[in-house]
């Protein structure tokens, strides 16, 4: 579905909300928290065991001294956090873009985009825009969908 900018802006805002509200009706210890953000852009570190971790703002952990930065087209897999997706692998996220700017550059398979998400979650068609990055997959507390080869 893609709409003119404002009609599509104003769309996803209301599902952010319906979204965001059917995810509060989930009990605390079903929710968890991922993904980390930096300024206006992800950054991406590498990552080993042992490596101390701190929580951030958003209470997330990340680690606690910056390390070796890792550029996102170098990822082989990216697990991806969503306010709802759809059955043609379009997502909807908080409303950042911080995803989307990540991989705009992204061509082929790499990184694969993995969403986690509730099933509640799934929409059945989510208004979009060009620049959106469509998922690979999405991993629910029901099922595994996957929306490319």
């Amino acid at each position: 579905m893609t709409a003119p900018a404002g009609d599509t802006a104003d769309s996803k805002t209301q599902l952010r909300r319906e979204f965001r509200r059917l995810r509060r009706t989930l009990a605390p210890a079903q929710r968890q928290v991922a993904r980390v953000l930096d300024g206006h852009r992800l950054r991406f570190e590498r990552y080993a065991p042992g490596i101390r971790l701190r929580r951030n703002r958003y209470g997330i952990l990340e680690p606690a001294l910056r390390g070796a930065r890792c550029g996102p087209m170098r990822l082989d897999l990216v697990v991806v956090p969503l306010t709802a997706f759809d059955a043609r692998g379009h997502r909807l996220g908080a409303g950042g873009g911080y995803y989307d700017r990540a991989f705009a550059a992204r061509r082929g398979s790499r990184p694969r985009l993995v969403g986690y998400a509730y099933a509640l979650q799934q929409a059945p068609a989510l208004p979009t825009e060009p620049w959106d990055v469509r998922l690979d997959a999405v991993v629910t507390d029901k099922t595994l969908f996957v929306f490319r080869s």
